[in-house]
């Protein structure tokens, strides 16, 4: 086996994203790479106290992220390691 093959034989770790931008002058938390954004939006709204909706990327079609307002990041990380996602899967960007 070839350095290749083992890297093609890797397995594919999908990382969900947590992002902090600012848009109008507000805060809000994006997250990215959630496998059913619909279903997990509801109930994240519900435990964290907050606003969200689901947003389409304007540059490609195929990336769909969830929106909080607010800056959630360690409280979202810690909602998703609470449903079952592993923490070393949770990047956290932003300043």
């Amino acid at each position: 086996m070839t350095d290749i093959d083992a890297f093609l034989d890797a397995p594919i770790i999908n990382y969900v994203h947590l992002h902090l931008q600012s848009r109008g002058g507000k805060k809000v938390t994006l997250i990215e790479g959630l496998v059913d954004p619909n279903g997990t939006l509801k109930d994240m709204r519900k435990k964290l106290s907050c606003g969200g909706s689901i947003q389409k990327s304007k540059n490609e079609d195929d990336i769909v992220y969830v929106q909080l307002q607010g800056d959630l990041r360690e409280r979202v990380k810690n909602y998703l390691v609470s449903v079952g996602i592993k923490e070393n899967s949770i990047l956290i960007h932003g300043y």
